[in-house]
């Protein structure tokens, strides 16, 4: 977990110019890494979640930042492959924050799983 904070930080001090696409970038986790990257760090930042807007970012949802983000609604548990493709773009870096918690195995398997190998398998 230390090692994945020192990353975080190291590339948010170097995100200047950088395109992140951040995979569940509304979410609890994601939505303050989306937050960091473009108020602190300058990055182009592309959010990819099932939604795929700012209005459930709370409680930032209406803060300018918002509005430099592009919003992309792909859903990585069940989505196209094409679809999630053209969610994630093409960007220099990918930062995964997509989860969930609970006690339904199996849906957990699906969402901090197969989410992430699906979404592996389409960037570029």
């Amino acid at each position: 977990m230390r090692n994945a904070l020192l990353l975080s930080a190291a590339l948010i001090a170097s995100a200047n110019a950088l395109r992140v696409t951040v995979l569940g970038g509304t979410g609890f986790v994601g939505s303050r890494v989306v937050r960091k990257l473009v108020a602190d760090g300058g990055a182009e930042v592309t959010s990819v979640s099932r939604r795929g807007t700012a209005g459930i970012v709370a409680p930032w949802a209406s803060e300018p930042w918002t509005a430099s983000v592009r919003w992309a609604a792909s859903d990585l548990t069940r989505g196209p492959r094409e679809e999630m493709r053209e969610a994630i773009g093409e960007p220099d870096v990918v930062i995964s924050c997509v989860g969930q918690i609970g006690f339904d195995v199996q849906q957990n398997r699906v969402a901090n799983g197969v989410a992430n190998v699906e979404a592996a398998r389409c960037v570029p």
